[in-house]
């Protein structure tokens, strides 16, 4: 069982007949409850209390997930003419949230569930990106263009972070990158 919700909204505004100014927005949130108590069990019995085993070498663990997933976007662009460039600048941030909302009954010790496992964080990803643009024609057939792009993301995600699994591995990459990019691109026609 679950759910989904989506709203979104854009908006353009001529300034004048040189400048335009867009922004857009969005939201959506999506929940998924999963539950295995309600699953089918081997040779015909319907129960899971939590200690008992289902088979010779199968034990019941009943658990559920109530995932709630929710992303926000947001952007704001304006282009216009200086002099003979055309120019732009865009903004925009996303953000991705997620809960899990894991729980389980510790069967005991016929678990086949390791110690810790089934307990996840909560994760958050974002993004906030700025690009500049810039064109001029530089002969009849030719045009160059110039783009920087400066991008911070952030994320706090289990698989990514600091984070110890029930195995004990882990991995880890950095947690705030920053990326910068200059681009220069020249444009011939025949």
């Amino acid at each position: 069982m679950g759910g989904s919700t989506w709203y979104w909204a854009l908006a353009a505004y001529a300034i004048n007949a040189k400048w335009k100014l867009t922004a857009y927005v969005s939201y959506n949130e999506q929940n998924s409850n999963q539950n295995e108590v309600e699953a089918s069990r081997v040779g015909g019995i319907q129960t899971c209390a939590g200690g008992g085993t289902i088979s010779d070498d199968t034990t019941c663990v009943p658990w559920s997930a109530n995932l709630d997933m929710k992303g926000e976007t947001l952007g704001l662009e304006l282009k216009g003419k200086i002099g003979v460039w055309d120019v732009g600048a865009r903004y925009s941030y996303e953000k991705d949230l997620t809960n899990y909302n894991i729980a389980y009954v510790d069967p005991g010790p016929l678990s086949p569930v390791p110690a810790g496992a089934g307990r996840l964080p909560n994760t958050f990803y974002t993004v906030n990106s700025l690009r500049l643009t810039g064109s001029t024609p530089v002969s009849k057939n030719a045009r160059i263009r110039l783009d920087y792009i400066y991008d911070v993301r952030r994320m706090d995600d289990y698989t990514w972070a600091n984070w110890t699994f029930s195995d004990g591995t882990s991995v880890f990459q950095a947690p705030n990158q920053i990326t910068q990019l200059i681009k220069v691109t020249l444009t011939v026609a025949f």
